[in-house]
């Protein structure tokens, strides 16, 4: 059994739809690397997760620095929060 028309007008309709599919997904690429270099000067997947990874570090030792904070403000302050 041959190709007919119909077989290769759907290949031609599933081509079409993955090409765009393809497209959609590189101008999403593209708007992120923009928004990567423009906000975090970010040249690279690399250098966004050296600064990702930088970023957590300090979210943690703030974390940190706030709960020994808070604990202190509760141990002061105990018999007012009562």
């Amino acid at each position: 059994m041959g190709t007919t028309i119909d077989d290769l007008a759907r290949l031609k309709q599933k081509a079409e739809k993955l090409q765009s599919q393809k497209d959609r997904a590189q101008g999403a690429l593209d708007e992120t690397k923009e928004t990567l270099k423009k906000e975090f000067q970010c040249e690279s997947l690399g250098d966004a997760k050296k600064l990702l990874s930088k970023l957590e570090e300090e979210l943690e030792e703030k974390q940190m620095a706030f709960d020994g904070a808070l604990e202190e403000f509760g141990k002061e302050f105990e018999d007012a929060l009562r």
